[in-house]
């Protein structure tokens, strides 16, 4: 990849991030909530500060779905457990760590 850092002198740059291109698609992430499959966005496509910050529920979903599936999510009223198994799935597809612990 050519956006790797390098070293540079004078005013030239390490890295242009206007033209970077990703390099580690991962596959998409589904799931079937209440009879309807939903296509999670891919947590390298979100803002690193929405990354950073999203701890709970209702920051997930407003993240990671379309307006049509939240509604589609929130009508479904999923039990705290069934939840539970949605969030460290997606977690562990796109190898992030919990809330509040950081990159592992």
């Amino acid at each position: 990849m050519a956006t790797r850092a390098t070293p540079q002198k004078n005013n030239a740059v390490a890295v242009n991030l206007d033209t970077a291109e990703r390099e580690d698609k991962h596959e998409e992430f589904a799931a079937v909530i209440d009879g309807k499959r939903i296509v999670f966005t891919d947590a390298a496509d979100l803002a690193w500060d929405v990354l950073e910050t999203m701890d709970s529920p209702s920051e997930f979903i407003e993240a990671c779905t379309s307006e049509e599936d939240r509604r589609h999510i929130y009508d479904a009223s999923l039990p705290a457990w069934k939840f539970k198994v949605l969030w460290e799935s997606y977690q562990q597809h796109f190898g992030l760590a919990s809330p509040g612990n950081g990159r592992g």
